[in-house]
């Protein structure tokens, strides 16, 4: 019995030991966990309405409201445009070339690596940003056009992929994928730079005898003509009203009554030739623009019918529609 018991003490600190040193451990997790969260939160905004700023991580999504997201940093912000300049960011660090800065959290404020990939830039309209992640610092900025022209300087050399090699490096294959990405969010505004649209999710500049528009989104030296519609005119609601952000979410309401109860009123006012008979591509800009109210718009719209598609008829080429404001309607 003697020799069985002082067999067994040597054991027992070793279990007590055991179990202390994992208790230890989890704690030790659960602080991490803590830190992490804690410099997440701070780095979120303080209310919904946050406006993209030169260092801000977002998730962008494609033009048309796809389930997928990509991760962007955003280099420039175009208020005129309604756009914005990012580089597309990549998780895998193993995949970086010597033309990717690879951003740790530290950097950025978020529980993971990113790699900036400065090769990879191009211009997204600004709704497409999606969800706010992130800032990045400016010092961290002025690295990027660096990196794109190979010259990151030595302090930041563990932060920069190597040279590609020959055609059989992986990294290639994965640079191409990732070009294909950002082609696919960015796309419609490339598509809008080259043929000189102004509108975001391919909506042209609407050719009519009048357009209907909202005051917020007229622009500055435009004088509106009498409210009164002619049966016969070409009317078109102005694509801008769906693609502008409010500037206050909470009159987001105010204008869906408003826009609901005009069109119920004046059923030859129709949407652009351009959305003709795309009836996702609508329901997605209205949804967007209007995420609480959207769904009254879109069954307003469903009961008018065919009054919900385009004119098919166009004014004159070179005419200059009168400007009709749905606020001086009676």
């Amino acid at each position: 019995m003697v020799g069985k018991t002082k067999m067994g003490d040597p054991m027992e600190p070793k279990m007590d030991s055991q179990t202390e040193h994992s208790v230890d451990w989890t704690a030790e997790l659960q602080a991490v966990v803590e830190r992490v969260r804690s410099r997440r939160l701070a780095a979120q905004p303080l209310a919904g309405d946050h406006v993209p700023t030169r260092g801000d991580v977002y998730l962008a999504r494609e033009p048309w409201g796809r389930a997928r997201r990509r991760h962007v940093l955003v280099v420039q912000v175009d208020e005129d445009e309604d756009s914005v300049d990012v580089i597309l960011l990549g998780h895998y660090r193993e995949f970086a070339t010597d033309r990717d800065l690879v951003l740790e959290p530290s950097q950025t404020g978020l529980p993971f690596v990113l790699v900036a990939y400065c090769d990879l830039r191009a211009p997204i309209w600004t709704i497409q940003l999606d969800e706010y992640q992130g800032l990045v610092a400016g010092d961290v900025l002025d690295l990027l056009p660096k990196v794109f022209h190979g010259a990151a300087p030595d302090s930041v050399a563990r932060s920069v992929g190597l040279p590609l090699k020959g055609e059989d490096d992986p990294r290639r294959g994965h640079k191409h994928r990732e070009f294909l990405e950002l082609h696919r969010i960015a796309h419609d505004r490339m598509a809008a730079s080259l043929t000189g649209r102004p509108y975001f999710g391919g909506i042209e500049s609407p050719s009519a005898d009048i357009v209907v528009t909202i005051q917020r989104v007229l622009d500055e030296g435009i004088t509106p003509s009498n409210p009164d519609i002619s049966p016969n005119a070409v009317a078109v609601l102005d694509p801008a009203i769906l693609t502008t952000p409010l500037a206050d979410s909470s009159e987001e309401g105010a204008e869906v009554y408003q826009l609901k109860n005009y069109l119920e009123r004046h059923p030859q006012v129709v949407f652009p030739f351009s959305i003709q008979g795309d009836g996702d591509r609508l329901q997605h800009l209205i949804k967007r623009q209007y995420p609480r109210h959207g769904t009254n718009l879109i069954n307003a719209l469903a009961r008018r019918g065919s009054g919900l598609l385009s004119q098919s008829g166009r004014a004159s080429e070179g005419d200059v529609p009168e400007i009709v404001l749905i606020e001086q309607a009676v």
